[in-house]
């Protein structure tokens, strides 16, 4: 009984998440692309875009992860030298 309704729910929220995500690709409040991804998620948890999708955000993830202890632990170093590092990286990603 409660397989059947978490399915429906599942999709029922995929699809919102992708329709949003349309809507959110010409309004500038919404983050269309990442709801997109997260709707993508939910209705085909196993494809290989799906796949991709958790890996990219694990590496991605990562990354940042790094770049924040490197400067935590960097005597004197800015707040904006870490963020133009992630910048550049996010540009060469494209």
């Amino acid at each position: 009984m409660i397989a059947p309704l978490r399915r429906i729910l599942r999709i029922c929220l995929g699809a919102l998440l992708i329709l949003l995500g349309i809507v959110g690709l010409f309004l500038p409040i919404l983050q269309g692309v990442a709801m997109i991804a997260a709707g993508i998620l939910l209705l085909a948890p196993n494809s290989r875009i799906s796949v991709w999708l958790r890996r990219t955000a694990r590496r991605g993830a990562a990354q940042v992860g790094r770049t924040v202890r490197r400067w935590k632990s960097g005597p004197g170093r800015k707040l904006r030298r870490p963020f133009k590092w992630i910048a550049a990286k996010m540009r060469r990603m494209k």
